[in-house]
This record gives structure tokens, sequence and C-alpha cells, in this order.
């Protein structure tokens, strides 16, 4: 089966990535992820088109009304293998800006890095439903062992459910 040899560039790194291509398509070095249209700044504008709701915020929608540049994204196998980690965020943070500073200071970059880093990471540790009432669980806890310690919990948690879905009713 031939092959061809493809040279491309890491989007993330800049590095060059040499990969030879077979006639079905496979590949077999670094990480194809499609084709991105990027705007090219002097020929158009954006154009508003409406808003939309993600989550609770509410975002502009947007159409670019000029040419646009379309390129490959590509990464090598290092950036893949880094952005699988899930400290990869907080290393490369680590690695721009530095260690967290001791005190916070509001105009100092590397206590903005570590400041977005921390919301983000809050953000994604915020329950999205009404926090359960643990102080009901104290007796349960104590007196319960194994699977009635399990039941007596997700009575707790159904109770919680019922007394919300009653609250919203009313």
């Amino acid at each position: 089966m031939k092959t061809r040899t493809l040279i491309r560039k890491c989007l993330v790194c800049g590095k060059k990535i040499r990969t030879k291509v077979n006639r079905k398509g496979n590949y077999d070095n670094g990480h194809y992820f499609g084709k991105l249209k990027t705007p090219i700044k002097g020929t158009g504008e954006w154009e508003n088109k409406g808003t939309t709701r993600i989550g609770k915020m509410k975002v502009g929608i947007v159409h670019w009304t000029g040419k646009e540049k379309e390129s490959e994204y590509w990464e090598c196998n290092a950036c893949f293998e880094q952005a699988g980690h899930e400290c990869w965020l907080e290393e490369k943070i680590e690695k721009l800006y530095g260690e967290r500073c001791k005190d916070f200071e509001e105009n100092c970059p590397c206590c903005q890095a570590w400041d977005a880093y921390d919301n983000i990471l809050h953000e994604r540790k915020t329950p999205k439903r009404k926090p359960i009432d643990f102080s009901k669980l104290s007796g349960t806890i104590s007196t319960g062992k194994g699977a009635n310690a399990t039941r007596d919990l997700d009575d707790v948690i159904y109770e919680g459910i019922k007394e919300e879905m009653q609250a919203r009713k009313a």
C-alpha cells in the first residue's frame, strides 16, 4: 500500500510533525483534529446575529463577514499527552508565570493567572443542585451499618428532593 509523508506544524508548541499517511487515511504520528477557519484581518467585520444562553451566562452570537484562512489542527504526541493529564493547566501556568506568590497582588500577572485557575477549579467543584442538609444524617451514620447506612442515606436524599419539589410547587 502506498504512503505519502506529510510535514505539519503542531498548533500548540510549533514543532514540525512528520507523519506517513496511507490510502485509507490512517497516519502514524501526531494527532489530527480537523480544519479550522480563522478570520483574515481587514477583510470584513464581526456581525451581531443575536444572543444565546450558556448555563446562566448570556453570550452574543457573531458571524465573520470577511475572508477566512483555513488551516489544519495538528498536535504533536508530546503536547497531546501533556493535555491528557489532569494537572496540565497547573503545570502550564507554573511554566509561563512561575509559582504562586505568597501574597496576592491585584496587578501581578502571576497572581491573576493563579486566580483564574482557582476560579476554574471552583466552578468545576461547585455543586449544581441544592446541598443536602447533613445535620439530618448524624443519627443514621452513627447507628447505621453496611447496607442500612446506605438505605438511610438514600432516604434522607429522597426526603430532601421531595421537600425541594414541594417548595417549588408552592
